[in-house]
């Protein structure tokens, strides 16, 4: 028993130790945390009057507010993170030891305000956006600091449950918003949508459109109030709105106060128009040459697609002779090109000196009616068209034409009768240089034999008249 006693009293001692102990280290993280708390107060103070001079001085430091509500933001989860502990520990201690717990008490809850009431304060500037009007920014500062500052002296003291009560009503409201935005998403985002509409065609500076930089009214002329305000890029470019706030950048819309700040505002519209009109010429002039190019081309493909339609044997149109002494020669008959007839026609001109083709033609130049159009003497467009000089001269066009008969009496021995109509056409004047036209009849025993007899003479008679043409 004695020893039984021994070992509860020294267990019972360690146990006093030991909360000696964790009561000294309770004590010792409260008095650090309090330090803490009212450096970080000091802190958030600090930077109050610096934003109070940019914003006399309307400096663009967006930045600095934005970053200013991101740092009492991070101080008060911090504060909030490091308080946890002591208030967990202070309120067991409370429970169960209520006549030590008062001082520690005490610290926790000023420690747990300054935490919430700063959490609170980036909330408000984030919910309200206070960086688009950075005015609110130390408004608000000062009276929270001005409250703050009353509160610890005395002299301003808000009842207790009045402070639960707006509390208690700023985290119901949340809660409730952050439900509905939870289980409606899309109606929420209707709705905030709809919000944004309205603030920016109502609250936000409209861009206004500059026609002609002599339009330009910086100044009501009735009640001599600025009725424009204007945002000047970092490369010098200038924007006019109709109420004064801030550009999308976040920079502060300005008034052209001087002189010399007006004028320099007109005179780069006035530039910047002239610089416009000279663009928008080049463009038209680029344009335009965009146009002509195109239609060259057109007509290119156009010609090039002409050419190979009519023209079969374009190498005739390379070959290096003397445009004087080559000559096209086309014999149709029945509406469609002889080139065996027009072989013996050619024949007949090539023996005077003369470098001719007849297969410079296609089978449609005659169906088309290029060929009629060029014998009866028409427009001849399409020929110059084809572009034939200056390495053709001549063409010689011909239509032969042939009836037959059959005698029945002489062994069935056929008649024919041909008629030959040739023109030779000057490339250069698209006129008939020369004509001939002559009927012959020649007999066979078939319809090539008598053909080709009565073609014998018409030939005949054709070169006798050439070498007439052509004596000295």
């Amino acid at each position: 028993m004695t020893d039984v006693y021994k070992f509860l009293r020294t267990f019972m001692g360690m146990l006093t130790d030991a909360a000696s102990l964790g009561w000294e280290y309770l004590i010792e993280y409260k008095d650090y945390l309090w330090r803490l708390t009212k450096r970080f107060a000091l802190f958030a103070a600090i930077p109050i009057p610096v934003l109070l001079v940019c914003l006399i001085f309307e400096w663009d430091v967006n930045w600095l507010y934005s970053a200013y509500c991101i740092f009492v933001g991070a101080e008060a989860v911090i504060l909030m993170v490091l308080a946890f502990p002591i208030i967990v520990s202070a309120q067991i201690i409370s429970d169960m030891f209520p006549k030590f717990a008062g001082s520690i008490q005490k610290s926790a809850q000023r420690i747990a305000a300054v935490a919430f009431w700063t959490l609170m304060l980036a909330v408000y500037f984030y919910v309200v956006p206070v960086w688009e009007n950075p005015r609110m920014i130390p408004v608000v500062l000062i009276a929270a600091a001005a409250l703050a500052l009353g509160s610890y002296a005395g002299w301003v003291s808000l009842p207790r449950n009045l402070v639960k009560i707006i509390a208690t009503l700023f985290l119901v409201g949340i809660f409730v918003i952050a439900t509905f935005a939870f289980s409606f998403p899309n109606r929420t985002r209707q709705f905030v949508g709809l919000i944004h509409t309205i603030d920016e065609a109502e609250a936000k500076p409209k861009q206004v459109k500059v026609e002609s930089a002599d339009q330009i009214r910086f100044v009501n002329a009735t009640t001599g109030e600025p009725q424009l305000w204007y945002y000047r890029s970092p490369t010098g470019e200038y924007e006019l709105y109709d109420q004064e706030g801030f550009h999308a950048s976040g920079a502060r819309l300005k008034v052209a106060k001087t002189t010399e700040e007006r004028n320099q505002i007109i005179a780069w519209f006035r530039h910047e128009a002239q610089r416009k009109e000279e663009v928008m010429q080049t463009a038209d002039e680029q344009q335009r040459k965009v146009e002509q190019q195109l239609a060259q081309e057109q007509a290119l493909q156009k010609r090039e697609m002409f050419k190979s339609t009519y023209l079969r044997d374009r190498s005739f149109l390379l070959v290096n002779h003397p445009a004087t002494n080559q000559a096209a020669v086309v014999i149709v008959e029945d509406n469609m090109i002889n080139q065996p007839l027009g072989k013996s026609v050619a024949s007949i001109f090539d023996a005077k000196g003369l470098k001719t083709t007849t297969t410079l033609f296609t089978d449609r130049f005659v169906k088309d009616g290029l060929f009629e159009k060029l014998f009866v003497g028409g427009d001849a467009g399409e020929i110059d068209a084809l572009e034939l000089a200056p390495n053709v001269n001549l063409l010689i066009l011909g239509k032969r034409m042939t009836s037959l008969t059959t005698n029945a009496d002489l062994q069935n021995i056929i008649t024919a009768k041909v008629t030959l109509d040739a023109k030779t056409i000057s490339i250069k004047s698209d006129q008939a240089a020369d004509s001939f036209t002559v009927s012959e009849t020649g007999v066979g025993f078939s319809k090539d034999a008598a053909v080709t007899a009565a073609m014998d003479k018409i030939l005949n008679r054709w070169r006798d008249t050439l070498q007439v043409e052509n004596r000295p």
